[in-house]
């Protein structure tokens, strides 16, 4: 009988009921709360069930969240290696990702100024964090806390982990994420207090479309501009933009697919519970849980009233009619400067591709005429002489083309004796006053001591080297010179029709040396 009664007793002594306190039983009444909310209100269960469940078990079972180095036998809790994918700030990126998948920011780009309310609405975290240094709190950990204000779960997590705060990692993020979850209860009041009916009976006005190019174009951009400035978002923002460009591309429909779905439904499951799981009496109530709450409140609050002002403003401001013509004149400058862009664009294409056809034409005659003779074919002189004398074979061979407005000469020889003579050249000029330019290539443009010195590219680079040709030309007029001098690029390929250029260019100014 003693044996049985010993039994039950060990059975009874291995329920929850002798190893909780009062705290454990109060967090699971607020467990509870937050399942109805989800559940029964709806207001983001996805978040909401996870977390709440999460905070359940934790304490009904605080081992769930124990620790490898606390355990007798190096193994800890389940919700613990899940937790450890937070503090690695593994969840809240793939969660990034599957935002950047579902996420269509068509409307920001075809209205850009919508840019300026996301801002103004970042006041929150500034009056959150000056408000917690005021309450007691290092500058890290209130940092870590008013970012709460910026309305984003994985982005609370992954700054408390970065900045080292994750004791205070469970209470920032349940209440980043309760404040989420509640926003049909705490932002409809504020908007209400700081908008007429006029203001909110406010029809928006049909977007102008957005095309393919540009929405494949933003993620990219976004994440070079953001990364070069603050490269430590580089996890988040990269794999936000990472996700948008996987909807946009329209080329990874598979990988789509699974980042939104799948991917993220798994992700949040592993971060809401873990999260949730952080909030063992122990860990959560405590006077500094009671301050990030408030704080988390009033950054809520200040960012929603400071979006909300700016908005109301902002429209008056940028409706008026000095604003108008503002946009209206940088309208048309951006789009002067893209067709300037496109013409300049244009024309170097163009002279490339002439130089190319040129390059290409010349072999094929040089090769079918040395197959038919069965010797070699010599050029032309009078595409490459010097002189005015020697007439081409054919008309607009040899007239002055694509020339800048300054005097340009080339000067022809072995490389050592061009730049020596190049020198001289240009040490006559300056010692007239005159400004001169040159036109070298890479292993030559450091041993030259003229005004400009522009490399056209590697010699063995034929290609780069009629590409730059027409665009260095036209620079040379920008920047105002008197006088160039450039080395000559005969070369096997292409050389020649590159030389036939250069030569029409300068007239046929060529100096051997």
């Amino acid at each position: 009988m003693s044996y049985i009664i010993e039994t039950l007793g060990n059975l009874v002594q291995q329920t929850a009921f002798f190893g909780l306190s009062w705290g454990n039983y109060l967090m699971v009444v607020v467990a509870l709360i937050f399942l109805y909310l989800a559940i029964k209100k709806g207001y983001e269960p996805l978040l909401l069930v996870p977390i709440s469940f999460g905070m359940l078990l934790v304490n009904l079972y605080p081992d769930i969240m124990l620790s490898i180095e606390d355990s007798s036998n190096g193994v800890g809790g389940l919700l613990h290696y899940f937790y450890l994918l937070d503090e690695w700030s593994i969840l809240p990126s793939l969660i990034f990702l599957g935002v950047g998948a579902m996420t269509d920011f068509g409307p920001l780009i075809a209205n850009p100024k919508s840019f300026l309310l996301g801002a103004a609405a970042q006041f929150g975290i500034f009056a959150a964090y000056i408000l917690a240094i005021f309450m007691g709190f290092p500058d890290k950990a209130a940092a870590a806390i008013s970012i709460i204000g910026g309305a984003d779960g994985p982005t609370s997590i992954f700054l408390a982990g970065k900045l080292g705060q994750t004791k205070y990692m469970g209470p920032i993020a349940v209440a980043a994420y309760s404040y989420m979850s509640l926003v049909p209860i705490i932002q409809p009041p504020i908007m209400k207090l700081l908008t007429t009916k006029k203001e909110r009976e406010v029809k928006m006005e049909q977007l102008r479309p957005v095309s393919r190019l540009e929405k494949i174009l933003f993620p990219i951009i976004v994440t070079i501009v953001v990364c070069v400035i603050l490269p430590t978002t580089a996890p988040l923002v990269g794999m936000l933009m990472l996700g948008n460009l996987f909807r946009e591309s329209g080329v990874v429909r598979q990988l789509t697919e699974t980042a939104s779905n799948a991917m993220m439904y798994i992700v949040v499951i592993l971060l809401g519970t873990s999260v949730g799981a952080t909030t063992s009496a122990e860990a959560f109530l405590n006077m500094d849980t009671i301050k990030i709450v408030i704080l988390g409140l009033i950054a809520f609050a200040f960012g929603t009233a400071a979006g909300v002002l700016f908005g109301t403003a902002g429209i008056k401001i940028l409706s008026s009619k000095d604003a108008k013509k503002l946009y209206t004149n940088c309208t048309a400058a951006v789009l002067r400067a893209k067709e300037c862009v496109l013409k300049t664009a244009t024309k170097v294409q163009e002279n490339a591709e002439d130089i190319y056809a040129e390059a290409q034409q010349i072999n094929e005659d040089r090769a079918e005429a040395e197959e038919v003779l069965g010797e070699e074919v010599k050029i032309d002189p009078g595409i490459i002489a010097s002189d005015s004398l020697t007439k081409p074979k054919a008309p607009g061979m040899k007239y002055k083309h694509y020339a800048p407005k300054a005097d340009l000469v080339l000067v022809d020889g072995e490389a050592e004796n061009v730049v020596k003579k190049i020198n001289e050249l240009v040490a006559e000029k300056q010692k007239n006053g005159l400004k001169v330019g040159v036109i070298a290539t890479d292993e030559t443009k450091d041993q030259y001591q003229a005004d400009i010195v522009v490399s056209i590219g590697a010699r063995a680079d034929e290609d780069a080297i009629a590409q730059h040709l027409y665009k260095i030309l036209r620079e040379f007029d920008d920047w105002n010179v008197d006088a160039i001098y450039s080395e000559s690029f005969a070369t096997p390929r292409i050389g020649q029709a590159i030389m036939n250029r250069l030569l029409k260019a300068a007239g046929h100014q060529v100096l051997q040396v």
